[in-house]
């Protein structure tokens, strides 16, 4: 009989843990569906943030450069999708009493020009990095009877030119 005893209640603890699961197991469900449906509803239709980025950012057709005869412009050929941050690229040709000059300016995600320069440009040649005290760090550098003179100028402050100092350059998050 006191085994009979111990199997009802212990069916009864069962019963109430069953009924609690019963009572919450839609709603539970639905939350759970509901939010799996959301998340990919986004993102199959929400583009990747790099294209939104592409679209929002372009460079002017040309800049006026003091003391310098503007040549022309026109969009750099080669692959944004090459250069993992990359939005929007363009050159400009200027010159000067027979001096030609070309900037290429580009407008990237990451401010590290030092791998940039390394990597996608493939120029070898040592470059030295230099600061202003006035416009921040720059790098300079000779390549194939070139001089090059590259920075991330950014909006935050001073130019930078390895991602170290980039990152440095950043606003904090903190609002």
């Amino acid at each position: 009989m006191n085994q009979k005893i111990n199997t009802l209640a212990h069916n009864k603890g069962d019963r109430s843990r069953i009924s609690i699961w019963q009572k919450y197991r839609i709603p539970f469900l639905v939350i759970t569906f509901t939010g799996v449906f959301l998340v990919l509803g986004k993102v199959i239709l929400t583009p990747p943030q790099d294209k939104l980025n592409r679209n929002k950012y372009s460079l002017p057709e040309s800049v006026s450069l003091p003391n310098w005869e503007f040549q022309g412009s026109d969009i750099l050929a080669e692959s944004i999708e090459r250069y993992g941050g990359l939005i929007v690229q363009r050159r400009y040709q200027y010159q000067q009493n027979k001096l030609n000059l070309d900037i290429e300016m580009r407008y990237m995600s990451s401010g590290n020009v030092k791998k940039f320069i390394h990597k996608y440009k493939e120029i070898s040649s040592s470059t030295t990095i230099r600061q202003h005290k006035k416009y921040g760090y720059y790098g300079i550098g000779m390549y194939q009877n070139k001089a090059y003179l590259s920075g991330c100028i950014n909006p935050q402050g001073g130019s930078t030119f390895t991602g170290k100092q980039f990152s440095q350059n950043k606003p904090s998050r903190k609002s």
